[in-house]
């Protein structure tokens, strides 16, 4: 799905994408793992599309899910 949207950013010449941490909700998908797939995804998609024009891709979480905010500390660390 990550790399599916980025994709379509990427043909609409975007700069910029914004995803919710998807499947958390009905699906019951546990957070902190919704966040390293969703991280490694689009880290994925950035090394074999080096020439991309999306410049800042954000995975909005809840502050307060510490979990998946680790999962986010960790990556950037």
């Amino acid at each position: 799905m990550v790399e599916a949207c980025l994709q379509i950013t990427e043909k609409e010449r975007h700069t910029s994408i914004a995803f919710p941490a998807l499947g958390t909700g009905n699906l019951n998908y546990p957070e902190h793992e919704v966040a390293k797939c969703m991280i490694d995804a689009a880290v994925e998609y950035f090394s074999t599309n080096t020439n991309s024009s999306i410049r800042d891709v954000k995975i909005v979480i809840f502050y307060a899910d510490q979990k998946t905010w680790m999962v986010r500390i960790c990556f950037i660390q």
